[in-house]
């Protein structure tokens, strides 16, 4: 079971990312919200690192750790 977090914008922010690119790491959500986004609403760089962990507790975003290298962490939208 999921533990029920209120949405923030950052929230919003994070869900509407993923959702355009895919399946992405925070970097891929940083790169995308400087040329998307950054004209209309500023994302703190730290949001987009911490935001996503938050969201996949909470069930709506899962992730893929790489086992080796940098060991990035892959968000994906879940169906919640």
């Amino acid at each position: 079971m999921h533990r029920p977090i209120k949405l923030t914008v950052p929230s919003y922010v994070v869900l509407g990312l993923v959702d355009a690119i895919g399946e992405a790491t925070p970097y891929d959500m940083k790169q995308l919200a400087a040329i998307s986004l950054d004209h209309f609403r500023s994302v703190r760089h730290a949001q987009l690192y911490s935001e996503p962990e938050r969201l996949a507790e909470a069930g709506y975003l899962s992730v893929r750790a790489e086992q080796s290298g940098r060991r990035r962490r892959h968000y994906s939208l879940t169906a919640r």
